[in-house]
């Protein structure tokens, strides 16, 4: 294997000296170069699918992605569609005849078409109006086996299909009632497998077979021959770099084919017997080279080998796509499908150089050189080819530096131990001969704990578990001298008050040295202490890393919250910003870059924060990282970063970051009423309905989705209801929601996908519904029953209208007899006793006298009798009549003053009242004036009658001799008032003292006439 990557070097090499070579950014290496170490690279960040996890088989034929997003699998069993998340397999039950699918195609109306191995061709019928129980509609080409095995089909401008069959070429064209039209061209290329054909800009087509490479354009057919006959025909291998310049290989040779010159350059491929090329792809300046026994990517001239040691599932290789996302993929022979992840990772991870991936500490030496340190394996050198041990001349002396180094610039690397400092000269450290600095340099009993080496110079810090915190220089030629930054009272202080070593070192741009234990931050201005305290924007001083930016600002890593930042690190009270969407994170390692971006590492991975401290992106261990628990930082001139984990260190170079034009779009991928699905096309819909529910039947499931293939980066879903929910929900990752018991109406149920590293959201699917109301609310039985309503109320209406002009006709029978029977009788009776009173002697005088007054005074409380019946008397003016008549005979017979305040008569007559009612205040009013009369001997009385809407007032003062309302009275008078307006449902105050007057005040609400 080793040697045939070696060829294909040599091959890619002598490319570089021929015609076209410079476009393929592949340039001359020198022979030395060939024969060096062999083809190793750093693991790749693979993600892998198979059976297991939906693929029909493991063994991958073709891989295509459609307009939508889709991700379209040929495999040995059937054809399988992955959105990023899930497959979907298609076969036999489907319409898909048993055979092998070998290409899958978009035309221009959105419609994928498969190639068949020996039935045709197939089309995906997207609209249901289309299909029955199958999916697809299958079409045969010709008579013989050959004429429908097809292994590559494609469209042309003209939207004509043009189909790469064993046979040779063939060209369709679609009828209006959707069967095909099939000419076969005559002496046409055959192709024997879906690698051997693309297209280029402009329109053209490429078909390559033994015979020869046919270009189609306008529909007309060109055949170049090849160089020579291939040795494996079937394993022909097609792919375009560009307009004028493609790239052909078989099981041994390598061509370039210059489109302008119709002519070839051949590349001699002296694999090894097991190898062979079976895919090409060209991914920007990178060439990548599926063989049988691995896959080689060749950049700038320089070869890596991928193998199932970095990471592939398979080593034999069948196809390969790139993306829109800018994610290769590609098809194995045993291994399913491999994705491989962000383009801008690579990570170096557990190998036999390299036994413990526990990195614990990473930093960029002065020449560009990458040095990490693990936990107990020492140094390591990281570079394209894998990791090596650092340093010259093999110690276990230094297999525990930790994150104890550091380098010095034009001397060598300072390396911490346990219990001893030690200088290692040169940039590539001699190990073996290492200078023990001890006593004559101040570094006698430290036990170093961190180092912090001053950038560009040969200046070192060093803080060790006692508190002390040294500072010195290290000269050329090893010596060096340290003294103690800190006085011992400070030192003192550190170490029994905040009772943990200091940790972690950074100078700021002024040069302050700043400090931090597990528990306490502080700065070191001069020889003076000063001690950090938790503030408004610094909600913690439990620091576990520092850095100061290019732009002077000094940041901190927070155990348990986030980070925080200070702007202005020498002023004489630090003033703290946080960066809220990190809180609650645990931070551990900080690093930035010239370009103003800051790296925060933690234990769920890297975080990309931009010069304000926004959070941009974030990487984990799904996405690519060796892992997520992070220990160190290092960013290089490139301003890629190093990322050392408990798993290995991932490089990530942001520069490699390809954003998606636009955020991915949703589709409804299946609906159910009540457990019944409805039809739906196979890849979804961006609109759905408008669905009419039957009434008791509302329960709907909606599922959707959104094709999203780079897997790295979160896709989040949000909802709105149009006309429930005034705006969208919170992001959610559940791709499915339930409606039940929904209120009847019209509604529009919206769905799109979010980038959850971003928040931008794509065009929304979109599904309408309607629930109708019961049948007891349809509006023809609302209506009916309105009606029904209305008519009781008009009928209730008339018969209580009626009721009442009944009762005032009785009422008016009943005073009208009272008044013209009983009346005139009553009265007849007094005339008559008062004329047998003169007639008859002095004794029976007497009597007839009493009688004609009895008379009188009945024939008085039959007119209040009926006053009170006549329903013509049923306002509160006649009420307000009847008491001015009541007091003018007070006057008339006694002499007595009286006045009677009411309101206007507009107001009095508007308001009506019961009978009862008005029958009760008459007469408590008049036994109110009677009583001023009789017993008060009253010489003054006022009445007020007052209206307050639908309230009474009645008032009524005298001022007659009182008495004592305290002292309790044998007569009925006071429990009648008391009585009459209980039976009105009154409040009756009653004031009364002795010899200065007496009133009585009644407040009541009037019910209306009966």
């Amino acid at each position: 294997m080793i040697r045939g990557a070696r060829f294909v070097v040599r091959a890619l090499c002598f490319f570089g000296r021929v015609k076209g070579a410079r476009s393929l950014g592949v340039r001359v290496v020198h022979g030395a170069v060939l024969l060096a170490a062999p083809l190793v690279a750093q693991r790749a960040t693979v993600r892998s699918f198979d059976v297991g996890d939906g693929l029909p088989s493991n063994r991958v034929s073709s891989l295509f992605e459609d307009s939508r997003g889709f991700l379209w699998i040929a495999t040995w069993e059937g054809l399988a569609r992955f959105d990023g998340t899930r497959f979907d397999a298609f076969g036999p039950e489907v319409g898909l005849p048993r055979c092998l699918p070998n290409e899958v195609r978009e035309d221009r109306r959105g419609r994928i078409w498969v190639a068949l191995n020996g039935e045709g061709i197939a089309r995906l019928l997207d609209e249901p109006s289309e299909r029955g129980h199958s999916v697809f509609r299958t079409f045969r080409l010709g008579s013989a086996r050959r004429d429908d095995t097809v292994n590559a089909l494609y469209f042309d401008d003209a939207e004509r299909l043009w189909l790469g069959t064993e046979s040779g070429l063939a060209r369709a064209t679609e009828r209006a009632d959707g069967s095909l039209d099939v000419e076969f061209l005559a002496d046409s290329v055959a192709c024997l497998r879906p690698q051997a054909a693309c297209a280029t800009d402009g329109g053209a087509l490429w078909f390559l077979g033994s015979r020869g490479l046919a270009c189609v354009r306008a529909g007309v057919v060109e055949t170049s021959p090849l160089p020579r006959e291939p040795l494996h025909p079937e394993y022909l291998c097609l792919a375009a770099r560009s307009a004028k310049e493609l790239l052909v290989a078989d099981d041994r040779v390598l061509w370039s084919f210059d489109v302008a010159t119709r002519s070839w350059a051949a590349l001699p491929l002296e694999l090894a017997a097991n190898q062979g090329v079976r895919a090409l792809l060209v991914d920007g300046d990178d060439v990548w080279i599926g063989t049988t026994t691995g896959l080689i990517r060749v950049r700038a001239g320089e070869p890596l080998l991928y193998t199932t040691d970095q990471g592939l599932p398979d080593n034999s290789i069948r196809c390969a796509l790139r993306d829109r996302a800018g994610r290769l993929w590609f098809g194995t022979w045993l291994g399913g499908v491999a994705q491989f992840g962000r383009s801008e990772l690579a990570s170096w991870t557990r190998s036999p150089e390299m036994p413990n991936p526990d990195v614990t500490a990473i930093a960029v030496a002065r020449d560009g050189r990458i040095v990490a340190s693990t936990i107990n394996d020492g140094l390591f050198a990281l570079d394209e080819r894998g990791a090596r041990r650092f340093g010259t001349g093999a110690s276990p002396l230094f297999d525990r530096v930790w994150t104890r180094y550091a380098e010095l610039a034009g001397v060598g690397w300072l390396l911490c131990v346990d219990d001893a400092l030690y200088v290692a000269l040169g940039a590539e450290p001699d190990l073996a001969h290492a200078l023990e600095l001890g006593p004559e340099s101040g570094c006698d009993g430290v036990r170093p704990i961190c180092v912090l080496g001053i950038d560009g110079s040969n200046e070192v810090v060093v803080a060790d578990a006692s508190g002390r915190l040294l500072d010195g220089r290290v000269e050329a030629d090893g010596r060096a001298r340290f003294t103690d930054l800190l006085a011992p009272d400070d030192r003192r202080r550190f170490d029994e008050e905040h009772a943990d070593p200091i940790r972690s070192l950074a100078r700021s741009s002024d040069g302050t040295l700043w400090l931090a234990s597990r528990y306490s931050l502080a700065r070191l201005v001069g020889r003076a202490l000063e001690f950090i305290e938790a503030t408004d924007g610094l909600p913690t001083t439990e620091v576990r890393d520092l850095l100061s930016d290019p732009r002077g600002r000094l940041w901190v890593a927070l155990r348990h919250d986030g980070v925080s930042r200070c702007d202005e690190p020498s002023a004489r009270t630090p003033k703290w910003s946080h960066v809220d969407a990190l809180a609650g994170e645990q931070t551990f390692a900080l690093a930035a870059g010239r370009d103003g971006r800051v790296w925060v590492g933690s234990w769920r991975g890297v975080h990309e924060l931009d010069e304000h401290g926004a959070v941009l992106r974030r990487f984990t261990h799904a996405g690519g990282l060796a892992s997520d628990f992070v220990n160190a930082l290092a960013v290089d001139a490139e301003d890629r970063v190093w990322v050392a984990t408990s798993g290995g260190v991932t490089r990530l170079d942001p520069r490699a970051h390809v954003e998606p034009a636009t955020p991915p779009v949703a589709w409804i991928a299946r609906v159910e009423v009540d457990g019944e699905p409805l039809a739906l096309a196979p890849r979804g819909a961006r609109e759905v309905g408008p669905l009419e529910l039957d009434a008791g039947h509302d329960t709907l499931l909606i599922a959707f989705g959104a094709p999203w293939l780079a897997s790295d980066e979160p896709l989040l879903f949000q909802l709105r209801l149009a006309g429930v929910d005034s705006d969208w929900s919170k992001p959610q990752s559940e791709r499915q929601v339930r409606f039940a018991r929904l209120a009847p109406g019209d509604y529009r149920l919206l769905v799109r996908a979010v980038l959850g590293s971003s928040a931008r959201a794509g065009e929304p699917a979109a599904l309408s519904f309607s629930i109708p109301p019961p049948l007891w609310r349809s509006p023809w039985v609302v209506a009916l029953g309105l009606a029904l309503f209305a008519s009781l109320l008009f009928a209730w209406h008339r018969l209580r209208l009626r009721q009442a002009l009944a009762l005032e006709r009785v009422r008016s029978q009943i005073a009208l007899d009272l008044h013209d029977e009983l009346g005139a009788d009553l009265t007849q009776v007094a005339i008559l006793a008062e004329v047998a009173r003169r007639e008859t002697p002095a004794a029976g005088g007497d009597a007839l006298e009493r009688v004609a007054g009895l008379a009188r005074d009945m024939r008085e409380s039959l007119a209040d009798i009926v006053w009170s019946v006549d329903p013509r008397r049923d306002k509160v003016g006649d009420l307000a009549v009847r008491l001015r008549q009541v007091g003018n005979q007070l006057v008339e017979s006694g002499g007595v003053e009286f006045a009677l305040a009411v309101d206007s008569d507009r107001a009095i007559d508007a308001l009506a009242i019961a009978p009862d009612e008005r029958r009760a205040l008459y007469l408590i009013a008049k036994e109110s004036l009677h009583n001023a009369v009789k017993h008060a001997r009253a010489k003054k009385i006022d009445v007020a009658l007052r209206v307050r809407g639908s309230r009474l007032d009645l008032a009524i003062r005298d001022d007659g001799r009182g008495f004592d309302p305290e002292h309790a009275h044998t007569g009925h008078g006071l429990r009648s008032l008391r009585s009459r307006a209980a039976s009105l449902g009154a409040n009756l105050a009653l004031r009364s003292e002795l010899d200065r007057g007496t009133s009585i005040e009644l407040a009541m609400t009037l019910r209306g006439p009966a």
